[in-house]
């Protein structure tokens, strides 16, 4: 009987290992496809934004189909997000994969990326600017830790859903801790960028940032679409953020939120 049970054990041990080796592998491969592939630039600027070292969250949606996986990167300008991006795929057989890729803007200035050296994204900017003020919000506090607890309970004021017409109305989870902070030696501002997940798929974003230092500075947020279904927020059951899916186009290389699918077919193994 012990013997059969260690047996199960060994199994098991065996199992998991292999998942988190594959795992590793899976973002070790979209961090270098991100590093090799990509370059965005602002239209003001010569020189490309900067990807942050590593991907901010790697993740899996356990409600979608093809054993998706992928990680989420940001590009910065002078330590300021700019650029969020993800890299992601999903079997459509059994020994191939459909890689994808999304990208949406966190500035109202201009952005062009481009992909192994072709333009892939031009997104046009938006006559109104997406960036809105909380009415009520404290000034943020002069401790770097303070702006964090301020930050997390401003995002927890917000919910989200998204409406699908195969699966209807689905809550999103608010993640506790944001998955992109600001660095701490840039002393004149600072931001949190949190996600409303489906397992940890990030489906909506929520950028919050202040300028620090200023007499009178204050809190502000947009929201970052990530998905391409119709997504909803609220904020003290009022609706502030609604994307409409038949309304948008997110395959267009001027879209603010783009989301191409079946970018390159790649092996459902890495080797």
């Amino acid at each position: 009987m012990n013997s059969h049970r260690l047996f199960i054990a060994t199994l098991i041990f065996v199992g998991l290992q292999s998942v988190a080796s594959a795992q590793t592998a899976w973002k070790d491969y979209y961090q270098r496809r991100a590093e090799q592939d990509y370059e965005l630039v602002l239209a003001d600027q010569q020189s490309p934004l900067v990807l942050k070292p590593e991907a901010i969250v790697n993740w899996t949606n356990p409600l979608e189909q093809g054993q998706i996986n992928g990680s989420t990167f940001v590009w910065e300008n002078e330590g300021r997000p700019i650029v969020v991006g993800q890299l992601f795929s999903y079997l459509i057989g059994d020994d191939i994969r459909s890689l994808c890729h999304v990208f949406t803007t966190l500035s109202d200035r201009q952005v062009t990326g481009r992909r192994n050296g072709e333009v892939f994204w031009q997104p046009t900017p938006s006559e109104k600017s997406s960036w809105h003020a909380f009415e009520t919000a404290p000034a943020p506090a002069s401790n770097r830790a303070a702006r964090l607890l301020q930050m997390r309970n401003l995002a927890r004021q917000f919910s989200a859903y998204t409406d699908e017409a195969s699966r209807g109305k689905r809550d999103l989870r608010l993640l506790p801790q944001p998955l992109y902070r600001s660095d701490e030696t840039i002393t004149d501002y600072d931001a949190g960028l949190f996600a409303y997940v489906v397992g940890t798929d990030p489906e909506l974003l929520i950028l919050i940032e202040c300028a620090a230092t200023q007499k009178e500075s204050s809190w502000r947020y947009r929201f970052v679409q990530s998905t391409q279904s119709t997504t909803v927020a609220t904020l003290k059951n009022e609706q502030v953020y609604h994307y409409e899916k038949s309304r948008h186009d997110p395959g267009s290389p001027n879209a603010s939120y783009l989301s191409r699918h079946g970018i390159e077919i790649i092996d459902a193994e890495l080797k």
